[in-house]
Order: C-alpha cells, then sequence, then structure tokens
C-alpha cells in the first residue's frame, strides 16, 4: 500500500477520527454500515464534482478502492482468520 507522509496524515487524520468517532456511535446497529458507504462515496463523488471526469481518473479511483479492500483483508481480515483457526483448528 502506498503511504504517505505525515504531513499529509496530519492534514486528513482530524476529519478521519470525526468520521470514525461518528461510525462507532452508531455501532453495533447497523446504520453504521449504511453511513460508511455513504461516506466513501461521498469522498469520491464530491471528487468527481471537481475535476474534469476522465477514464483514467475513474479507472485509478476504481483501483484505488480494490486495493483499499485488498489491504483491509490483508492487514485486518486475515490475521482475524488466523487466530480463529489456531483456536478452532483448520479445515481438513
Amino acid at each position: 500500500m502506498p503511504y504517505i507522509g505525515e504531513d499529509g496524515r496530519k492534514a486528513l487524520d482530524n476529519a478521519i477520527n470525526s468520521i470514525v468517532d461518528q461510525l462507532v456511535a452508531w455501532y453495533p446497529s447497523t446504520y453504521w454500515v449504511g453511513a460508511l458507504n455513504y461516506v466513501v462515496f461521498t469522498i469520491v463523488k464530491r471528487f468527481f464534482d471537481r475535476v474534469p471526469p476522465r477514464y483514467h481518473l475513474f479507472a485509478h479511483v476504481t483501483g484505488t478502492l480494490q486495493c483499499c479492500i485488498h489491504e483491509m483483508y490483508r492487514r485486518l481480515v486475515a490475521p482475524y482468520e488466523d487466530k480463529a483457526i489456531d483456536k478452532n483448528g483448520d479445515i481438513r
């Protein structure tokens, strides 16, 4: 995953933390799922509202969102599954 520098992170972290706080406040109700979808799509939509539509931009953003899914799986889901395998045993 390409990482941004510390200065770039600082510029975004307050807004991200505010959004995450709101999502956590709605957990464990399922309302947070729709809210997360709304947040991600709205960020993408508002980006495209401000730049000229170009296929390469659509392709880059689509690829970036797919990479986010892969990164989430690699860093969050796979370790969780590994712990479950250790606890419950693997599929035979």
